[in-house]
């Protein structure tokens, strides 16, 4: 069920043309709105149930047999004893790592679940079971209104990559407005959906319908007549004129495979056994790169990406086809 959204997008739009947006050298780009999302859908959330306890037994059988072998070590190794005061100290404080990640993911099993909802007033979500009082007290849940516009930044809503020095997911990025006379603040959503609380416990790794909650969710920023960065649309994996999933380029991402498992056995007839420790090492960060944020980088669909920044307009009369700039 969808409902209309409150008529926010010809301020959105005006604000284009504002001088104080001017000096940003922001030239968007206007499209109209497909036919099917002139309502902001609403859009629930189905949690990955299954894949989350597969990965929360995994590492409860991970960490619980780590524990058990490192708990029954000094019975069965009688140089256990020549540690000293040093390797005593240092064995409990490495049980109590491995016993407090147990209870981590016992935890997380005990209350697994999560919930992303969608509508025309807002979004909201969490994790853990709904039902659960403490789970649903750290909800956490935007209205519509409360987004506003950058009048520094070229756009309003960003992609932020991932970093993994800095140990930083990848996130959409827009801004909140601030309480009273406070300023508007950045707010920092996955591109998962999915946050995780303060032990880090996986209560939820997916949802099932995530394409149709970002769809949901980019709808309803692009109601408000807010600049987006192309880049959001891309990690998102759609079409900013249709609103479609974008087309995967499978045979490059093979060839591409296809070269670094050549110049892995190269160097390992190059090298020998030294060289399969950094091939494998290439072979997995290509291969998550391409899962995560490089599944669309080949995209033949990319070649006619608009580069400027955009801003969506809603157009009763127009086809559902429509997309104009």
């Amino acid at each position: 069920m969808t409902t209309r959204s409150d008529g926010t997008l010809s301020s959105g739009i005006a604000d284009t043309s504002n001088p104080s947006r001017q000096g940003t050298g922001a030239n968007p780009r206007v499209i109209t709105l497909p036919a099917h999302l002139r309502q902001i859908p609403s859009c629930d959330g189905i949690p990955d149930l299954f894949n989350t306890y597969l990965v929360n037994i995994g590492f409860l059988l991970f960490f619980g047999t780590m524990f058990v072998g490192l708990l029954t070590a000094p019975f069965g190794d009688a140089s256990f004893a020549r540690g000293g005061f040093i390797g005593f100290v240092l064995w409990l404080a490495i049980l109590g790592c491995l016993a407090w990640a147990v209870v981590v993911v016992i935890r997380a099993m005990r209350n697994t679940g999560g919930w992303f909802h969608v509508d025309a007033t807002g979004f909201r979500y969490g994790i853990g079971k709904r039902s659960n009082a403490a789970a649903l007290q750290q909800e956490r849940h935007i209205e519509w209104h409360e987004v506003v516009p950058s009048q520094d930044l070229r756009c309003d809503v960003e992609y932020d990559t991932a970093s993994r020095v800095a140990m930083r997911p990848a996130s959409f990025q827009f801004w909140r407005r601030g309480a009273r006379r406070e300023p508007a603040t950045r707010f920092t959503l996955r591109t998962s959906l999915v946050d995780y609380d303060a032990d880090s416990a996986i209560r939820c790794v997916r949802f099932k319908n995530h394409h149709e909650l970002v769809v949901a969710l980019l709808c309803g920023l692009a109601h408000q007549g807010l600049r987006f960065n192309p880049r959001t649309f891309i990690a998102a994996g759609i079409h900013p004129e249709t609103w479609q999933p974008l087309a995967t380029a499978r045979r490059p991402a093979m060839i591409a495979f296809s070269i670094i498992g050549a110049l892995g056995l190269l160097a390992f007839w190059a090298w020998g056994r030294m060289s399969l420790p950094f091939s494998l090492a290439i072979l997995i960060v290509s291969f998550a790169y391409y899962r995560t944020e490089g599944r669309y980088a080949l995209s033949p669909d990319i070649k006619h990406y608009p580069h400027d920044p955009i801003v969506f307009r809603i157009d009763d009369d127009a086809p559902a086809d429509d997309a104009k700039s």
